[in-house]
């Protein structure tokens, strides 16, 4: 079997084929940014802390996810932390990853089912009405290093 010369692109294909290198240099920075802003995107959901500080906002509790769970999880017994408030009340909670490499997750059943992703030195604020008494787990949704000691507990008291 027989392989064409013009089957194999050669060295200079993109020229022959009208494309000059600033022309290829283009697309590839295009690609690159096209990347850059997904990642971006992927979590905006977060807001920037105060470069791995955690400073929360008047009226929030606040919930420190790291290397060692949440708010120390991982020395704990489960579920930590436990949060009680009373049914019908605004729930404020700021998380901070405070870890400096994993990307950690924050999620309730039934008041943040969908989560957030918190990347590494990042913050999340969520409020909401306690609408509905009960017991509601507080959960990694991402999979990260001490995943199975990040389970928590909303308790909303009727």
């Amino acid at each position: 079997m027989e392989i064409s010369r013009h089957a194999v692109p050669t060295r200079n294909w993109w020229i022959r084929h009208g494309m000059k290198t600033s022309g290829w240099f283009a697309v590839m920075a295009v690609i690159g940014l096209t990347v850059l802003t997904g990642a971006y995107s992927y979590y905006s959901q977060s807001v920037p802390s105060d470069s791995f500080g955690c400073s929360s906002p008047q009226g929030y509790l606040t919930i420190v996810s790291d290397a060692s769970g949440y708010n120390d999880s991982i020395n704990q017994p489960l579920p930590w932390p436990v949060i009680t408030v009373q049914r019908g009340s605004v729930v404020n909670l700021f998380v901070c990853n405070n870890d400096g490499s994993s990307a950690h997750g924050f999620a309730i059943d039934h008041y943040l089912v969908s989560g957030a992703a918190i990347a590494p030195g990042r913050n999340f604020r969520v409020s909401f009405v306690a609408d509905q008494a009960g017991n509601f787990t507080i959960y990694c949704n991402i999979f990260c290093p001490v995943h199975k000691f990040m389970v928590g507990r909303l308790v909303v008291s009727p």
